[in-house]
């Protein structure tokens, strides 16, 4: 039998579609400067860090693009993935077990080649995005943005291009699955600490320039993170 991993939307998704649906329909073309973040959260009637979460979704879609001290941007068409996946992919739960198996593949190696090369610019970015899990989960928010930031940023510490780029994709076609998990996590204090336990892990392991603690690091917490969303019988 199909079984769906669908939930009602939640504010940073609802203004994400609203979004995106501008950009899709023109109203909103490449180059173009999105709002800032006040005028955003008054036309929504949201808060900012619904905006800011709005915001990563539309980023890990490659649909806007930040520059720093200047804003977010709508992403030029030619520099959007062109790698496909069948969009029923995401409600079957075998082929997003499969999904997953790719995402950790790559994630592990990741993992390995960011503990050899990162800087502290993506030190400081992981620990703001712990930093930021650690608020979302205090005020029960699922946190899937800060979560994903956390990974983008390993995968842009190996300084290719190609993980950086892929890892996104994937991330933003099972976000709304992790946000299923991360929802869950909410209802259970203890597995969303061990959550928070598990980055810091991979964090710990990438600033000491440990390739292969991040390799066991990433498996493992890859590994519950399959187990939250039941595409495994269990974690690591």
């Amino acid at each position: 039998m199909d079984q769906r991993l669908q939930r009602p939307p939640t504010l940073p998704e609802a203004v994400a579609t609203a979004l995106r649906g501008d950009i899709e329909a023109g109203k909103l073309a490449p180059g173009d400067q999105l709002q800032s973040e006040q005028e955003l959260a008054r036309r929504f009637d949201v808060s900012r860090p619904v905006i800011r979460e709005a915001i990563s979704q539309l980023k890990y879609d490659g649909l806007v693009t930040s520059h720093q001290g200047r804003g977010i941007f709508v992403a030029d068409v030619t520099e959007r993935q062109s790698f496909r996946l069948d969009a029923n992919a995401f409600d079957d739960r075998q082929k997003l077990s499969e999904i997953f198996e790719l995402r950790m593949t790559l994630e592990v190696e990741a993992a390995a080649l960011a503990a050899q090369r990162r800087d502290q610019s993506h030190l400081d970015a992981m620990a703001q995005a712990i930093d930021d899990m650690i608020a979302a989960n205090a005020e029960r928010r699922d946190g899937v943005a800060a979560d994903a930031s956390f990974h983008k940023t390993i995968a842009e510490a190996t300084g290719n291009a190609h993980f950086r780029q892929f890892v996104t994709f994937l991330q933003a076609r099972i976000y709304a699955s992790i946000r299923a998990a991360r929802h869950d996590l909410m209802q259970d204090g203890a597995r969303a600490q061990i959550d928070v336990d598990e980055h810091r892990a991979i964090y710990d392991a990438i600033r000491t320039r440990d390739p292969d603690a991040a390799r066991d690091a990433v498996r493992r917490h890859l590994t519950n993170a399959a187990a939250d969303l039941q595409l495994i019988n269990g974690g690591a």
